[in-house]
């Protein structure tokens, strides 16, 4: 009895360290596949939560580019305000205009002030030579240098107001360029929105996010770049509506300026020429009359001179002639004589014979 007990012992024994050894060898076999099946899981939650991440990610990039066309676009609604001088009527902005015109003069005007002075002297000079110059002689060579001299003025002059004119187109242009560079800031910020809300989509798709979701958040990053993007242009056109305005109004009182200044000047300095040659032909007028009644004086005198020496001579030459005169006179004398004493004759003839008549 011992015995078998001791036999069903063993054999009870060996049962159970085979299936032991069965158990074991199963679950060898088993523990790559758990081992396999556990990484998948691992993986498929890495995944999961990279693509979580890279949704995170791209809510970010359009979070940060509707910031930046946000910033962009108050950039620009101030830089409009700036150009369209908000906040000011109309004859404010006019001032600031002619103020502006008076700046970029001043500004030409420094730049030649040098250049202007020397071509001025040398004007003055040729004008103070032409007007001393004598009036009877020939002035034509100093009349030429005076106005050679009149117009290397009127050059730097000229060159004075290209420059000032440049200077305001070069404002004008600089203006247009900030309002180019700030409206395509913020249309470039639009279009980079527009673009990113594509990556934010397909990054929601893929971490699993419900489709009315991520649709409705394309929807309104959509809507809200768009409008941005449009109400951007408008801004653009208002503000270049007024750099045209105010820049045509700052042309306008330019050219006033530089007509009032440097015409004037123009004229002035060529009818200073025009007076210097005027009183020098008076002058030789005045000096040709007077040359001319000096002359006349002198020949009257010499007349009178020839006259007084012509009755001194034939004073002379009768005096030197005495017995030729009396002679002169006696023959006269006796001539009439002689014909009174032919008409008494004739006359008492005559009554004679009217005495026979009446008789007879």
């Amino acid at each position: 009895m011992r015995q078998a007990v001791q036999i069903l012992s063993l054999h009870a024994l060996v049962v159970f360290t085979e299936a032991a050894s069965a158990a074991q060898a199963h679950a060898q076999a088993q523990a790559p596949a758990q081992a396999h099946a556990q990484a998948q899981k691992q993986t498929r939650a890495q995944k999961e939560e990279r693509l979580k991440e890279a949704a995170q990610r791209a809510q970010d990039v359009v979070a940060a580019d509707r910031n930046t066309l946000e910033t962009a676009i108050t950039n620009l609604d101030e830089l409009v305000a700036e150009v369209q001088h908000a906040g000011r009527n109309s004859s404010q902005v006019k001032s600031e205009a002619k103020a502006l015109a008076h700046k970029v003069q001043n500004q030409a005007s420094d730049a030649h002030k040098q250049d202007l002075q020397q071509a001025i002297d040398l004007y003055e000079k040729s004008l103070s030579t032409l007007k001393s110059t004598d009036p009877t002689s020939n002035w034509k060579d100093a009349e030429k240098s005076a106005r050679a001299n009149a117009e290397k003025v009127d050059e730097v002059q000229r060159e004075e107001e290209k420059d000032g004119r440049q200077l305001l187109h070069q404002k004008r242009h600089e203006t247009s360029h900030q309002v180019e560079n700030a409206w395509h800031e913020a249309d470039h910020a639009a279009r980079v929105m527009l673009r990113d809300r594509y990556h934010l989509q397909d990054a929601q798709r893929r971490a699993g996010t419900k489709e009315r979701e991520y649709e409705r958040d394309e929807e309104k990053n959509e809507e809200f770049a768009e409008r941005t993007q449009d109400y951007a242009s408008d801004q653009k056109d208002n503000a270049d509506d007024a750099v045209q305005n105010f820049f045509e109004e700052a042309e306008d009182h330019l050219y006033e300026i530089q007509r009032e200044g440097h015409r004037n000047d123009h004229h002035r300095r060529h009818q200073e020429i025009k007076d210097a040659v005027k009183n020098l032909r008076q002058a030789r007028r005045e000096a040709m009359e007077a040359t001319k009644q000096e002359e006349k004086k002198e020949r009257e005198a010499k007349e009178v001179q020839a006259s007084h020496e012509n009755h001194a001579q034939t004073s002379l030459e009768l005096l030197a002639i005495p017995d030729a005169s009396e002679f002169c006179l006696y023959s006269i004398a006796g001539a009439s004589l002689g014909l009174l004493a032919f008409l008494m004759v004739r006359l008492q003839t005559r009554r004679i014979q009217i005495n026979e008549q009446m008789l007879g």
